[in-house]
Protein backbone atom coordinates (compact mmCIF):
# COMPACT_ATOMS: atom_id res chain seq x y z
CA UNK A 1 0.00 0.00 0.00
CA UNK A 2 1.04 3.39 -0.98
CA UNK A 3 2.00 5.36 1.98
CA UNK A 4 1.51 8.79 0.17
CA UNK A 5 -1.58 7.90 -1.46
CA UNK A 6 -3.42 6.86 1.93
CA UNK A 7 -2.52 9.77 4.17
CA UNK A 8 -3.98 11.75 0.88
CA UNK A 9 -7.26 9.61 1.15
CA UNK A 10 -7.48 9.97 4.54
CA UNK A 11 -6.95 13.90 4.58
CA UNK A 12 -9.14 13.98 1.51
CA UNK A 13 -11.93 12.51 3.00
CA UNK A 14 -11.56 14.53 6.31
CA UNK A 15 -11.83 17.83 4.74
CA UNK A 16 -14.54 16.23 3.25
CA UNK A 17 -16.54 16.07 6.46
CA UNK A 18 -15.25 18.71 8.13
CA UNK A 19 -16.22 21.35 5.14
CA UNK A 20 -19.74 19.28 4.86
CA UNK A 21 -20.70 20.03 8.75
CA UNK A 22 -19.01 23.56 8.85
CA UNK A 23 -20.90 24.65 5.57
CA UNK A 24 -24.09 22.99 6.98
CA UNK A 25 -24.07 25.23 9.69
CA UNK A 26 -22.52 27.84 8.93
CA UNK A 27 -25.36 27.91 5.86
CA UNK A 28 -28.28 27.35 8.22
CA UNK A 29 -26.97 30.57 10.60
CA UNK A 30 -26.60 33.02 7.95
CA UNK A 31 -29.41 32.02 5.69
CA UNK A 32 -31.81 31.17 8.44
CA UNK A 33 -34.56 28.84 5.62
CA UNK A 34 -31.47 26.69 5.58
CA UNK A 35 -31.86 26.10 9.96
CA UNK A 36 -35.15 24.36 9.06
CA UNK A 37 -34.34 22.61 6.04
CA UNK A 38 -30.66 21.53 7.03
CA UNK A 39 -31.39 18.58 4.52
CA UNK A 40 -31.33 20.52 1.50
CA UNK A 41 -27.51 21.57 2.39
CA UNK A 42 -27.05 17.72 3.54
CA UNK A 43 -28.70 16.13 0.10
CA UNK A 44 -26.20 18.82 -1.79
CA UNK A 45 -23.72 17.43 -0.43
CA UNK A 46 -24.00 13.49 -0.62
CA UNK A 47 -24.98 14.71 -4.43
CA UNK A 48 -21.76 16.23 -4.74
CA UNK A 49 -19.78 13.04 -2.98
CA UNK A 50 -21.63 10.66 -5.64
CA UNK A 51 -20.62 13.56 -8.68
CA UNK A 52 -17.88 13.53 -7.74
CA UNK A 53 -16.62 10.18 -7.27
CA UNK A 54 -18.38 9.16 -10.73
CA UNK A 55 -16.21 11.94 -12.07
CA UNK A 56 -12.66 11.30 -11.14
CA UNK A 57 -11.25 11.30 -14.15
CA UNK A 58 -11.27 14.91 -14.36
CA UNK A 59 -9.87 15.84 -10.94
CA UNK A 60 -7.50 17.47 -12.42
CA UNK A 61 -9.32 20.27 -13.81
CA UNK A 62 -11.91 20.15 -11.26
CA UNK A 63 -10.32 19.85 -7.89
CA UNK A 64 -7.40 21.95 -8.60
CA UNK A 65 -8.75 24.63 -10.58
CA UNK A 66 -12.69 24.83 -9.87
CA UNK A 67 -12.92 23.73 -6.29
CA UNK A 68 -10.42 26.58 -4.67
CA UNK A 69 -12.83 29.15 -6.38
CA UNK A 70 -16.41 27.52 -6.30
CA UNK A 71 -15.70 27.20 -2.99
CA UNK A 72 -14.63 30.67 -2.40
CA UNK A 73 -17.02 31.72 -4.08
CA UNK A 74 -19.84 29.68 -1.95
CA UNK A 75 -18.29 31.19 1.71
CA UNK A 76 -18.19 34.81 0.09
CA UNK A 77 -22.35 34.19 -0.29
CA UNK A 78 -23.04 32.86 3.07
CA UNK A 79 -20.79 35.40 4.94
CA UNK A 80 -22.00 38.44 3.23
CA UNK A 81 -25.62 36.56 3.29
CA UNK A 82 -26.87 39.44 6.09
CA UNK A 83 -25.37 42.53 4.05
CA UNK A 84 -26.87 41.41 0.69
CA UNK A 85 -30.30 40.33 2.45
CA UNK A 86 -30.55 36.76 2.25
CA UNK A 87 -30.67 36.05 6.12
CA UNK A 88 -34.47 35.97 6.31
CA UNK A 89 -35.91 34.85 3.08
CA UNK A 90 -39.17 32.63 3.01
CA UNK A 91 -41.73 30.31 0.71
CA UNK A 92 -44.26 29.66 2.75
CA UNK A 93 -46.38 30.75 5.68
CA UNK A 94 -44.48 30.71 9.04
CA UNK A 95 -46.97 30.49 11.15
CA UNK A 96 -48.55 27.21 9.08
CA UNK A 97 -45.01 25.23 9.11
CA UNK A 98 -43.61 26.89 12.41
CA UNK A 99 -40.38 28.35 11.38
CA UNK A 100 -39.76 31.03 13.83
CA UNK A 101 -37.92 34.08 13.79
CA UNK A 102 -39.37 37.89 13.63
CA UNK A 103 -37.23 38.46 10.44
CA UNK A 104 -39.56 35.36 8.76
CA UNK A 105 -42.01 37.38 9.56
CA UNK A 106 -43.98 35.06 12.21
CA UNK A 107 -45.06 38.13 14.05
CA UNK A 108 -46.98 39.95 11.57
CA UNK A 109 -50.29 39.95 11.19
CA UNK A 110 -49.90 38.76 7.71
CA UNK A 111 -47.76 36.26 7.76
CA UNK A 112 -47.68 34.45 4.57
CA UNK A 113 -44.96 35.74 2.08
CA UNK A 114 -45.81 38.03 -1.52
CA UNK A 115 -45.44 36.51 -4.78
CA UNK A 116 -41.93 38.98 -4.86
CA UNK A 117 -40.74 37.28 -1.95
CA UNK A 118 -41.50 33.31 -2.56
CA UNK A 119 -39.59 33.93 -5.92
CA UNK A 120 -36.67 35.51 -4.07
CA UNK A 121 -36.73 32.51 -1.70
CA UNK A 122 -36.65 29.55 -4.11
CA UNK A 123 -34.20 31.41 -6.41
CA UNK A 124 -31.73 31.57 -3.36
CA UNK A 125 -32.66 27.91 -1.93
CA UNK A 126 -32.00 26.68 -5.56
CA UNK A 127 -28.95 28.49 -6.15
CA UNK A 128 -27.06 27.54 -2.92
CA UNK A 129 -28.37 23.85 -3.24
CA UNK A 130 -26.85 23.71 -6.35
CA UNK A 131 -23.36 25.91 -5.54
CA UNK A 132 -22.95 22.94 -2.80
CA UNK A 133 -23.40 20.03 -5.12
CA UNK A 134 -20.75 21.87 -7.41
CA UNK A 135 -18.22 22.91 -4.45
CA UNK A 136 -18.16 18.62 -3.25
CA UNK A 137 -18.32 17.26 -7.07
CA UNK A 138 -15.21 19.48 -7.43
CA UNK A 139 -13.60 18.08 -4.19
CA UNK A 140 -14.65 14.56 -4.61
CA UNK A 141 -13.47 13.96 -7.86
CA UNK A 142 -10.12 13.93 -6.05
CA UNK A 143 -11.39 11.48 -3.37
CA UNK A 144 -13.04 9.17 -6.50
CA UNK A 145 -9.65 9.19 -8.23
CA UNK A 146 -7.85 8.30 -4.74
CA UNK A 147 -10.63 5.48 -3.64
CA UNK A 148 -9.59 3.93 -6.83
CA UNK A 149 -6.05 3.45 -6.04
CA UNK A 150 -7.30 0.45 -3.46
CA UNK A 151 -9.21 -2.52 -3.57
CA UNK A 152 -12.39 -1.66 -1.73
CA UNK A 153 -11.98 -2.25 1.92
CA UNK A 154 -8.70 -0.66 1.89
CA UNK A 155 -9.99 2.29 0.53
CA UNK A 156 -12.88 2.27 2.49
CA UNK A 157 -11.71 1.95 5.67
CA UNK A 158 -9.22 4.51 5.24
CA UNK A 159 -12.22 6.76 3.65
CA UNK A 160 -14.01 5.76 7.18
CA UNK A 161 -11.36 6.76 9.62
CA UNK A 162 -10.72 10.40 7.45
CA UNK A 163 -14.56 11.06 8.02
CA UNK A 164 -14.76 10.15 11.14
CA UNK A 165 -11.73 12.15 11.88
CA UNK A 166 -13.26 15.23 10.53
CA UNK A 167 -16.52 14.87 12.00
CA UNK A 168 -14.27 14.73 15.45
CA UNK A 169 -12.23 18.13 14.09
CA UNK A 170 -15.57 19.92 13.51
CA UNK A 171 -17.18 19.11 17.35
CA UNK A 172 -13.80 20.23 18.59
CA UNK A 173 -14.10 23.00 16.84
CA UNK A 174 -17.46 23.91 17.76
CA UNK A 175 -17.22 22.93 21.44
CA UNK A 176 -14.13 25.66 21.66
CA UNK A 177 -16.34 28.36 20.20
CA UNK A 178 -13.96 28.74 17.26
CA UNK A 179 -15.74 31.47 14.41
CA UNK A 180 -15.89 30.74 11.07
CA UNK A 181 -13.26 32.01 10.11
CA UNK A 182 -10.93 29.67 12.06
CA UNK A 183 -13.50 27.15 10.26
CA UNK A 184 -11.78 28.48 6.56
CA UNK A 185 -8.48 28.51 8.02
CA UNK A 186 -8.50 25.12 8.98
CA UNK A 187 -9.89 23.51 5.86
CA UNK A 188 -7.33 25.95 3.71
CA UNK A 189 -4.54 23.98 5.57
CA UNK A 190 -6.03 20.63 4.69
CA UNK A 191 -6.31 21.96 1.17
CA UNK A 192 -3.15 23.12 0.44
CA UNK A 193 -1.44 20.48 0.97
CA UNK A 194 -2.50 18.97 -2.14
CA UNK A 195 -1.58 22.05 -3.81
CA UNK A 196 2.36 22.19 -2.69
CA UNK A 197 4.90 22.29 -5.47
CA UNK A 198 2.15 23.23 -7.65
CA UNK A 199 1.40 26.52 -9.72
CA UNK A 200 -1.83 26.71 -8.32
CA UNK A 201 -0.17 27.36 -4.32
CA UNK A 202 -0.22 30.48 -4.79
CA UNK A 203 -3.26 32.03 -6.09
CA UNK A 204 -5.23 29.64 -3.72
CA UNK A 205 -3.55 30.63 -0.98
CA UNK A 206 -4.19 34.62 -1.96
CA UNK A 207 -7.73 34.10 -3.25
CA UNK A 208 -8.51 31.66 0.30
CA UNK A 209 -6.57 33.72 2.86
CA UNK A 210 -7.98 36.90 1.86
CA UNK A 211 -11.40 36.85 -0.41
CA UNK A 212 -12.73 34.00 2.06
CA UNK A 213 -10.98 34.37 5.32
CA UNK A 214 -10.44 37.66 5.24
CA UNK A 215 -14.40 38.58 4.26
CA UNK A 216 -15.56 36.24 7.32
CA UNK A 217 -13.46 37.85 9.66
CA UNK A 218 -14.70 42.03 8.03
CA UNK A 219 -18.23 40.48 8.64
CA UNK A 220 -17.41 39.75 12.12
CA UNK A 221 -16.76 43.55 12.69
CA UNK A 222 -19.81 44.17 11.73
CA UNK A 223 -22.09 42.02 13.66
CA UNK A 224 -19.94 40.79 16.45
CA UNK A 225 -20.92 37.80 17.77
CA UNK A 226 -20.38 34.92 19.95
CA UNK A 227 -19.87 31.39 18.74
CA UNK A 228 -21.50 28.70 21.04
CA UNK A 229 -21.58 25.09 20.35
CA UNK A 230 -25.15 25.71 19.98
CA UNK A 231 -25.80 29.12 17.99
CA UNK A 232 -24.19 32.24 16.76
CA UNK A 233 -24.98 34.66 19.87
CA UNK A 234 -25.03 38.51 19.87
CA UNK A 235 -25.94 40.66 22.33
CA UNK A 236 -27.89 44.21 22.22
CA UNK A 237 -28.23 46.67 24.70
CA UNK A 238 -31.38 48.24 25.64
CA UNK A 239 -31.05 51.64 26.81
CA UNK A 240 -34.86 52.13 27.65
CA UNK A 241 -35.63 53.56 30.94
CA UNK A 242 -31.75 53.45 32.00
CA UNK A 243 -32.25 49.99 33.05
CA UNK A 244 -29.11 47.37 31.66
CA UNK A 245 -31.39 45.13 30.01
CA UNK A 246 -29.80 43.40 27.24
CA UNK A 247 -31.22 41.72 23.70
CA UNK A 248 -29.68 38.14 23.45
CA UNK A 249 -30.37 37.21 19.59
CA UNK A 250 -29.38 33.51 18.08
CA UNK A 251 -28.55 33.44 15.05
CA UNK A 252 -30.42 36.88 14.29
CA UNK A 253 -33.48 35.77 15.98
CA UNK A 254 -34.34 37.38 19.52
CA UNK A 255 -33.64 34.73 22.27
CA UNK A 256 -33.80 35.91 25.88
CA UNK A 257 -33.96 38.82 27.60
CA UNK A 258 -31.10 39.67 30.01
CA UNK A 259 -33.57 41.87 32.58
CA UNK A 260 -33.17 42.88 36.08
CA UNK A 261 -36.05 42.59 38.88
CA UNK A 262 -34.86 44.29 41.66
CA UNK A 263 -36.40 47.39 42.92
CA UNK A 264 -33.91 50.32 42.35
CA UNK A 265 -34.58 48.94 38.72
CA UNK A 266 -38.32 48.12 38.73
CA UNK A 267 -38.59 51.65 40.18
CA UNK A 268 -37.69 53.01 36.67
CA UNK A 269 -40.04 51.45 34.99
CA UNK A 270 -43.28 53.21 33.91
CA UNK A 271 -46.45 51.86 35.70
CA UNK A 272 -48.18 50.93 31.92
CA UNK A 273 -45.16 49.11 31.30
CA UNK A 274 -44.55 46.75 34.54
CA UNK A 275 -46.31 44.12 34.04
CA UNK A 276 -44.91 43.80 30.33
CA UNK A 277 -41.91 44.12 32.11
CA UNK A 278 -42.54 41.34 35.09
CA UNK A 279 -44.38 39.19 32.40
CA UNK A 280 -44.97 35.74 33.65
CA UNK A 281 -42.33 35.37 36.24
CA UNK A 282 -43.84 35.92 39.54
CA UNK A 283 -46.87 34.40 38.65
CA UNK A 284 -45.80 29.92 40.18
CA UNK A 285 -45.04 32.15 43.46
CA UNK A 286 -48.19 34.17 43.86
CA UNK A 287 -50.49 31.11 43.35
CA UNK A 288 -48.71 29.34 45.72
CA UNK A 289 -50.34 28.36 49.03
CA UNK A 290 -46.97 28.32 51.20
CA UNK A 291 -43.48 29.32 50.89
CA UNK A 292 -41.35 28.46 48.18
CA UNK A 293 -38.46 27.54 49.44
CA UNK A 294 -36.74 24.88 46.83
CA UNK A 295 -36.86 25.55 42.77
CA UNK A 296 -35.57 24.11 39.84
CA UNK A 297 -35.25 26.04 36.59
CA UNK A 298 -34.66 23.85 33.41
CA UNK A 299 -33.42 26.32 30.74
CA UNK A 300 -32.06 28.70 33.00
CA UNK A 301 -30.46 30.70 30.46
CA UNK A 302 -29.03 34.37 31.74
CA UNK A 303 -30.89 34.21 35.27
CA UNK A 304 -33.98 35.69 34.83
CA UNK A 305 -35.67 33.10 36.58
CA UNK A 306 -33.16 32.53 39.34
CA UNK A 307 -33.28 36.25 39.90
CA UNK A 308 -36.96 36.60 40.69
CA UNK A 309 -37.04 32.80 42.12
CA UNK A 310 -34.49 34.81 44.93
CA UNK A 311 -36.62 37.21 45.42
CA UNK A 312 -39.87 35.30 46.02
CA UNK A 313 -38.01 33.93 49.08
CA UNK A 314 -36.80 30.69 47.54
CA UNK A 315 -33.44 29.47 49.58
CA UNK A 316 -32.45 26.71 47.19
CA UNK A 317 -32.34 27.29 43.47
CA UNK A 318 -31.21 24.80 40.75
CA UNK A 319 -30.40 26.29 36.91
CA UNK A 320 -29.60 24.37 34.12
CA UNK A 321 -28.53 25.57 31.65
CA UNK A 322 -26.89 24.17 28.69
CA UNK A 323 -25.34 26.64 26.84
CA UNK A 324 -22.04 27.44 28.68
CA UNK A 325 -21.54 31.11 26.90
CA UNK A 326 -25.15 32.03 27.69
CA UNK A 327 -24.81 31.03 31.25
CA UNK A 328 -21.65 33.16 31.29
CA UNK A 329 -23.23 35.90 30.09
CA UNK A 330 -26.01 36.03 32.78
CA UNK A 331 -22.42 35.73 35.01
CA UNK A 332 -21.52 38.71 33.61
CA UNK A 333 -24.72 41.22 32.54
CA UNK A 334 -27.47 40.30 34.77
CA UNK A 335 -28.06 43.03 37.31
CA UNK A 336 -29.10 41.22 39.88
CA UNK A 337 -26.08 38.89 39.92
CA UNK A 338 -28.56 35.70 40.48
CA UNK A 339 -25.84 33.29 39.39
CA UNK A 340 -23.23 34.77 42.26
CA UNK A 341 -25.61 34.41 45.27
CA UNK A 342 -24.69 31.39 47.37
CA UNK A 343 -28.36 30.19 47.04
CA UNK A 344 -27.94 29.13 43.56
CA UNK A 345 -26.37 26.38 41.81
CA UNK A 346 -25.42 26.58 37.71
CA UNK A 347 -25.38 23.39 36.15
CA UNK A 348 -23.93 23.55 32.54
CA UNK A 349 -25.81 20.41 31.29
CA UNK A 350 -28.68 18.94 29.24
CA UNK A 351 -31.89 18.94 31.31
CA UNK A 352 -32.70 15.67 30.82
CA UNK A 353 -29.23 14.15 31.80
CA UNK A 354 -29.55 16.36 35.21
CA UNK A 355 -32.93 14.76 35.82
CA UNK A 356 -31.49 11.24 35.69
CA UNK A 357 -28.33 12.16 38.02
CA UNK A 358 -29.88 14.56 40.55
CA UNK A 359 -31.29 13.32 43.59
CA UNK A 360 -32.68 16.75 45.05
CA UNK A 361 -36.27 17.33 45.24
CA UNK A 362 -37.63 21.12 44.93
CA UNK A 363 -41.31 22.58 45.78
CA UNK A 364 -41.22 23.69 42.06
CA UNK A 365 -39.74 22.82 38.92
CA UNK A 366 -39.86 25.51 36.04
CA UNK A 367 -39.43 24.94 32.30
CA UNK A 368 -37.87 28.32 31.53
CA UNK A 369 -39.12 28.95 27.93
CA UNK A 370 -37.37 26.16 27.28
CA UNK A 371 -37.45 26.44 23.35
CA UNK A 372 -34.55 25.58 21.41
CA UNK A 373 -33.32 27.09 18.07
CA UNK A 374 -31.20 24.61 17.62
CA UNK A 375 -31.57 20.69 16.30
CA UNK A 376 -29.64 17.49 17.80
CA UNK A 377 -27.68 17.72 14.83
CA UNK A 378 -26.09 18.86 11.39
CA UNK A 379 -27.34 15.64 10.00
CA UNK A 380 -31.52 16.57 11.93
CA UNK A 381 -34.38 18.68 12.04
CA UNK A 382 -35.45 17.71 15.11
CA UNK A 383 -35.26 20.30 17.75
CA UNK A 384 -33.47 20.02 21.31
CA UNK A 385 -36.84 20.66 23.06
CA UNK A 386 -38.35 17.68 21.40
CA UNK A 387 -36.77 16.04 23.94
CA UNK A 388 -38.01 18.02 26.88
CA UNK A 389 -41.09 17.99 26.17
CA UNK A 390 -42.08 14.51 26.49
CA UNK A 391 -43.69 12.21 28.73
CA UNK A 392 -41.17 10.44 29.95
CA UNK A 393 -39.31 13.74 30.95
CA UNK A 394 -42.44 15.12 33.06
CA UNK A 395 -42.46 11.77 35.01
CA UNK A 396 -39.12 12.06 35.77
CA UNK A 397 -39.91 15.75 36.78
CA UNK A 398 -42.43 14.57 39.00
CA UNK A 399 -40.49 11.93 40.73
CA UNK A 400 -38.31 15.23 42.12
CA UNK A 401 -40.83 16.92 43.63
CA UNK A 402 -41.45 17.77 46.62
CA UNK A 403 -45.23 16.47 48.33
CA UNK A 404 -47.75 19.19 46.79
CA UNK A 405 -44.80 20.73 44.89
CA UNK A 406 -45.68 22.03 41.28
CA UNK A 407 -44.00 22.55 37.84
CA UNK A 408 -44.50 25.62 35.58
CA UNK A 409 -44.32 25.12 32.20
CA UNK A 410 -43.28 28.34 29.66
CA UNK A 411 -42.95 28.02 25.86
CA UNK A 412 -42.80 30.61 22.83
CA UNK A 413 -45.44 28.81 20.34
CA UNK A 414 -47.40 30.02 17.19
CA UNK A 415 -49.60 27.30 16.32
CA UNK A 416 -52.31 25.69 18.45
CA UNK A 417 -51.00 22.19 17.60
CA UNK A 418 -48.27 22.59 19.80
CA UNK A 419 -50.42 24.51 22.92
CA UNK A 420 -52.30 21.21 22.85
CA UNK A 421 -49.79 19.05 22.70
CA UNK A 422 -48.10 20.25 25.84
CA UNK A 423 -51.53 21.07 27.81
CA UNK A 424 -51.71 16.78 26.50
CA UNK A 425 -48.52 15.88 27.88
CA UNK A 426 -48.35 17.24 31.23
CA UNK A 427 -52.37 16.74 31.60
CA UNK A 428 -51.13 13.14 30.85
CA UNK A 429 -48.17 12.78 33.07
CA UNK A 430 -49.70 15.42 35.98
CA UNK A 431 -52.91 15.35 35.95
CA UNK A 432 -55.27 18.80 34.71
CA UNK A 433 -52.77 21.77 34.66
CA UNK A 434 -54.19 25.06 36.88
CA UNK A 435 -53.84 27.19 33.47
CA UNK A 436 -52.77 30.78 33.51
CA UNK A 437 -54.58 32.58 29.91
CA UNK A 438 -54.15 36.12 27.98
CA UNK A 439 -56.96 36.43 25.84
CA UNK A 440 -57.64 39.20 22.90
CA UNK A 441 -56.53 39.77 19.67
CA UNK A 442 -54.92 42.98 20.24
CA UNK A 443 -52.86 41.77 22.84
CA UNK A 444 -54.31 42.84 25.97
CA UNK A 445 -56.10 40.23 28.34
CA UNK A 446 -57.17 39.43 31.75
CA UNK A 447 -54.81 36.58 33.79
CA UNK A 448 -57.28 33.70 34.44
CA UNK A 449 -56.99 30.93 36.65
CA UNK A 450 -58.84 27.79 35.72
CA UNK A 451 -58.75 24.34 37.32
CA UNK A 452 -61.50 21.49 36.35
CA UNK A 453 -60.16 18.47 38.18
CA UNK A 454 -58.76 19.48 41.83
CA UNK A 455 -60.48 22.47 42.46
CA UNK A 456 -63.96 21.94 40.73
CA UNK A 457 -64.77 22.06 37.04
CA UNK A 458 -65.64 25.75 35.53
CA UNK A 459 -63.83 27.54 38.83
CA UNK A 460 -62.31 30.40 37.78
CA UNK A 461 -60.00 33.62 39.83
CA UNK A 462 -58.85 36.62 38.73
CA UNK A 463 -55.34 37.44 38.47
CA UNK A 464 -56.14 41.14 38.17
CA UNK A 465 -52.37 42.27 39.00
CA UNK A 466 -50.99 40.02 36.20
CA UNK A 467 -52.77 41.91 33.50
CA UNK A 468 -50.47 42.27 30.17
CA UNK A 469 -50.63 45.14 28.16
CA UNK A 470 -47.95 45.38 25.35
CA UNK A 471 -47.50 46.09 21.67
CA UNK A 472 -47.09 43.05 19.51
CA UNK A 473 -43.20 44.11 19.18
CA UNK A 474 -42.75 44.21 23.19
CA UNK A 475 -44.19 40.73 23.09
CA UNK A 476 -41.95 39.35 20.61
CA UNK A 477 -39.04 40.46 22.96
CA UNK A 478 -40.50 38.67 25.78
CA UNK A 479 -40.24 35.29 24.39
CA UNK A 480 -42.03 33.92 27.10
CA UNK A 481 -44.79 31.96 26.01
CA UNK A 482 -46.61 28.92 27.23
CA UNK A 483 -49.53 28.59 25.38
CA UNK A 484 -53.16 26.91 26.76
CA UNK A 485 -56.32 28.70 26.62
CA UNK A 486 -58.16 25.51 27.88
CA UNK A 487 -58.75 22.29 28.42
CA UNK A 488 -59.84 21.66 24.76
CA UNK A 489 -59.51 25.28 23.21
CA UNK A 490 -56.13 26.31 22.55
CA UNK A 491 -55.60 29.99 22.42
CA UNK A 492 -55.88 31.49 18.56
CA UNK A 493 -52.56 32.67 17.32
CA UNK A 494 -52.99 36.59 18.16
CA UNK A 495 -53.26 35.85 22.19
CA UNK A 496 -50.16 34.78 23.55
CA UNK A 497 -50.96 33.11 26.68
CA UNK A 498 -48.81 31.94 30.05
CA UNK A 499 -49.81 28.56 31.36
CA UNK A 500 -48.24 27.99 34.26
CA UNK A 501 -48.84 25.27 37.26
CA UNK A 502 -49.78 21.80 38.05
CA UNK A 503 -49.98 19.98 41.29
CA UNK A 504 -48.57 16.53 41.60
CA UNK A 505 -51.30 14.02 41.87
CA UNK A 506 -51.91 12.43 44.85
CA UNK A 507 -49.93 15.22 46.66
CA UNK A 508 -50.99 18.13 49.17
CA UNK A 509 -51.74 20.86 46.67
CA UNK A 510 -49.28 24.10 46.69
CA UNK A 511 -52.23 26.23 45.26
CA UNK A 512 -55.11 27.42 47.30
CA UNK A 513 -58.47 26.29 46.15
CA UNK A 514 -59.18 29.87 44.31
CA UNK A 515 -55.91 29.79 43.03
CA UNK A 516 -55.39 32.94 44.97
CA UNK A 517 -51.43 32.72 46.96
CA UNK A 518 -52.99 32.85 50.51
Amino acid sequence: MNKRDAFELVLISLLALFLELAIIRWLSTEVRIFAYFKNFALMASFLGFGSGCLLHQHSERMFYTWFPKLCIYLTLIIALAPLIGITHVIFVDPREFFLLGSGLGDHEAASAPSIFETLKALIVIVSLYFMVVAVFACLCTKLGELLNRFKPLTGYSLNVLGSLSGVFLFSLVSFLGWPPAVWLIIAYFLLIYFHLGRKSFGWVSWYFLTLAVGTAIMVGFIYPAKWTPYYKLTVERDRQWEIPVYQVLVNYDGFQVIQPFGPQFLDRVPKEINPVYNRHYNLPFRLANRPVESVLILGGGTGNDAAVALRNGAHRVDVVEIDPVIAELGKDLHADRPYQSQSVRLFVDDARSFLERNTSNYDLVIFATLDSHTAFSSLSSLRLDNYVFTVESLQQVAQHLNPGGGVAINFFAINTWLSQRHYDTLKKTLGDPIVHRKSGNDFTGRSVVRSEARFGRDQLSSASDSIYRGTRRALHRRLAVSVFEGTRHPLPLSGPVVCRFSPVAGAGPLLSRDGRAA
